[in-house]
């Protein structure tokens, strides 16, 4: 049945309207992170200690896109010290190796013209304080390895739009999501998920959970508006939405994206995985 989902997605109308050049830009540029911090024209800022690697910071002049890589001179990057993108503004697009399993507090924060961050990797928390300012953030998948988003992680995220809180966050802190003005959708897959007092700290806000969840308990205490999962069309017997690869509960354009992703790493020869792309793991390998 998973396999059959998968390939209806694939097959969905939805690839049509998607620009494949800039998908096909960051999956070849994905081939060269190594060499991006070892260059001397690289703005990345690290230290090195115990066979490990930790970036420090980042030159606040960085612009565009900027991959961190998953080693520099064969060593593991394996940490985001806290504040070390703090300040970038120009920063369009970050790219996270599976390699981190660590960012500090801050780490993003006043990131303004930050539009996308692949953040794939195995981290436990969102920190505090982790994107605020980041303005123009419209969308972010959250590691389903990530148990505790802690306070103020998304503050002012003005352009973020829906945000789905994964089945192992156990803990969302006091105004973990706040002012964050064009927010009107959160998905909370844990059913006993703790949501701390004024976790989402505003008006107009959709969750969306199960029925007799902490969410929908919350929704009722703060007057936000609630939508079971339960209610949700189509679905296999199983219970999963046809063409929702990375397991949302809901088909748009990012399952389109990962979708057109696998199918162009597979074209250059890479053995791409469905669950590093979508970050689901019920997706087949």
């Amino acid at each position: 049945m998973k396999h059959r989902i998968f390939v209806l997605g694939a097959a969905v109308g939805m690839l049509a309207g998607l620009a494949v050049s800039p998908l096909l830009h960051e999956v070849f540029r994905s081939t060269r992170t190594e060499a991006a911090a070892e260059s001397s024209a690289s703005p990345l800022h690290y230290e090195q200690q115990n066979g490990k690697c930790r970036i420090t910071g980042c030159d606040l002049d960085a612009a565009g896109s900027v991959i961190v890589p998953d080693a520099i001179n064969g060593v593991p990057v394996t940490e985001i010290a806290a504040d070390a993108f703090r300040g970038c503004e120009s920063i369009e697009e970050l790219v996270i190796p599976e390699s981190v399993t660590s960012i500090g507090e801050r780490a993003f924060w006043e990131c303004r013209s930050l539009r996308h961050i692949d953040l794939r990797c195995p981290i436990k928390e969102i920190p505090d304080r982790a994107f605020v300012f980041c303005t123009s953030l419209t969308s972010l998948t959250i590691p389903d390895t990530v148990t505790v988003i802690r306070e103020a992680a998304f503050g002012d995220c003005s352009a973020l739009h829906h945000l789905l809180i994964p089945k192992n966050v156990t803990l969302i802190e006091q105004f973990a999501i706040n002012n964050c003005a064009y927010l009107n959708q959160l998905t909370i897959l844990n059913p006993d998920c703790e949501i701390s007092f004024l976790a989402f700290y505003y008006d107009n806000l959709l969750i969306r959970g199960f029925r007799g969840s902490t969410a929908e308990s919350y929704a009722q205490k703060n007057f936000h508006l609630f939508e079971a999962l339960e209610d949700h069309s189509p679905m296999t017997p199983e219970g999963v939405m046809f063409g929702d690869v990375n397991g949302d509960w809901e088909v748009s354009a990012d399952d389109a994206q990962m979708v057109l992703r696998y199918y162009v790493e597979n074209l250059i020869g890479k053995q791409p995985s469905w669950v590093k792309i979508t970050g689901n793991p019920n997706a087949p390998e």
